[in-house]
């Protein structure tokens, strides 16, 4: 089954009746799951002669937020740097619902209720294939350079049509992502350079979310991805297959609030322990 965990950050929090108050208020009330911005990550090849600017050329400021750029004395410092030989990630707001599928039975011994919660909403196949659910595909260090599409974007894009580039960027951040959060991908750093009176501020961005070595595969996630401006995804009674709550309290509410505002009445289920 495919299982849409919702409002994790609340049962990470230890507030399962407030969860189970904005899961019945917030999803079954509207019949709406919410669209969300995640970021992912274009893998771009090194480009021939570029530098990586180590980091003990910056000087933090005061305030520990940002960071001056303070150039070596000698002036051909940037040539002498070694070219960069890293693949970088390039971050891109994804709007998407991302699911996990896994046998009912198997949530037992699964860690994903570590991340996620144990509040599951589980959709049926139907609809969700007719909404197009597709499987992430999990790439290692090694296998981004021989996949096809990254390949195709790092030397081929430039002769695509601007819509050609658009649907390959798209297929890229939307259903490609690490196999594990390994160090070159955490390492990886946007930096964020601002004019300011005093000359030049600099901002890493980094990939901090989950711990590193973190399996992303473990996860087997799927995804409906969704057009810019779309902020939910509608539902009907008869597309709720489950809802899977944390324990007996949050069962008996939901129960209870199908039987006073639905028709059709899905299995309510305690999450396996």
């Amino acid at each position: 089954m495919f299982i849409h965990f919702a409002f994790g950050a609340l049962s990470k929090q230890g507030k399962v009746d407030e969860q189970t108050r904005v899961i019945a208020e917030y999803i079954l009330r509207e019949k709406r799951l919410k669209v969300s911005k995640c970021k992912e990550f274009l893998p771009a090849y090194p480009t021939l002669g570029a530098k990586r600017i180590p980091r003990e050329m910056f000087k933090a400021t005061e305030d520990g937020l940002a960071a001056t750029f303070h150039p070596k004395e000698d002036p051909n410092w940037f040539d002498k740097l070694p070219d960069d030989k890293t693949i970088h990630y390039l971050p891109v707001d994804v709007p998407m619902i991302s699911f996990i599928k896994i046998p009912f039975n198997q949530l037992k011994t699964s860690s994903h209720s570590n991340e996620y919660g144990r509040f599951g909403i589980v959709l049926t196949d139907d609809f969700l294939r007719d909404k197009v659910i597709k499987a992430v595909y999990y790439y290692t260090e090694e296998s981004l350079w021989s996949d096809p599409l990254i390949k195709k974007w790092n030397y081929d894009a430039k002769n695509l049509s601007k819509e050609e580039r658009s649907q390959l960027e798209k297929e890229i951040v939307s259903f490609r992502k690490p196999a594990s959060l390994f160090p070159s991908f955490r390492e990886s750093v946007i930096t964020k350079i601002t004019r300011v009176s005093k000359g030049v501020e600099v901002e890493y961005l980094t990939y901090d979310r989950y711990e590193e070595g973190y399996d992303f595969k473990r996860e087997n996630e799927y995804r409906i991805v969704c057009d810019e401006g779309v902020d939910y995804l509608y539902f009907e009674e008869k597309d709720i297959f489950m809802v899977i709550t944390p324990d007996i309290e949050a069962q008996r509410r939901i129960r209870d609030f199908f039987n006073h505002n639905w028709r059709e009445k899905p299995q309510v289920t305690i999450y396996p322990s």
